[in-house]
């Protein structure tokens, strides 16, 4: 299992940046990714390798991958719009 937080977004002139904050080996803002992870393994007991993600855009609402599980849409009163979805992914085992 491997875990990277990563940050991407756009700067006020529009330019795109992104970065690896961490890497992370303990349950926490990743959950809903290893559980969708473990369902995926529990419903296929052949399968050797998984891709999953936690997402959260901040900011108004867009279209999202049509897989995302959707677990928080709304407005926080604090940081304005945020939306937190988890995505299980094809990947190709190698």
């Amino acid at each position: 299992r491997a875990n990277y937080d990563v940050a991407r977004g756009v700067d006020d002139v529009g330019r795109w940046h992104s970065g690896v904050l961490e890497q992370s080996w303990r349950l926490g803002g990743a959950s809903a990714a290893e559980l969708a992870a473990a369902e995926a393994f529990r419903e296929d007991p052949a399968l050797r390798v998984v891709q999953a993600s936690t997402v959260e855009v901040y900011g108004p609402f867009g279209e999202l991958p049509r897989d995302a599980r959707i677990h928080y849409q709304g407005v926080d009163p604090r940081i304005g719009p945020l939306t937190k979805y988890s995505l299980l992914e094809d990947y190709a085992d190698a």
